[in-house]
């Protein structure tokens, strides 16, 4: 196909549209959380999940997305502010 694709325009397009999409969506960015971004995108997905699972999420899935990532820090910050483990002062 390839030895193709240097006489024939449209296999040439075929090789090239080929190789986009396998460079769009083959193509994994990479990501390194720390342990507390970790456990927050956790529960941030988990409450989106229940937006999506509800309905609520239908009308406007980005401004969702945002609020729950926005609940996960609340609540990260509430049970920071209310629950003490061992070696951790206050």
């Amino acid at each position: 196909m390839v030895g193709e694709s240097l006489v024939n325009p449209g296999a040439r397009f075929e090789v090239l549209q080929r190789y986009f999409e396998r460079m769009i969506f083959m193509e994994r960015p990479y990501v390194q959380l720390q342990p507390d971004e970790q456990a927050m995108t956790i529960a941030a997905s988990n409450i989106y999940a229940a937006y999506v699972m509800s309905g609520e999420a239908k009308a406007d899935p980005e401004g969702t997305l945002k609020r729950a990532a926005l609940e996960a820090i609340r609540l990260a910050r509430l049970v920071d502010e209310n629950v003490i483990v061992p070696g951790e002062m206050h």
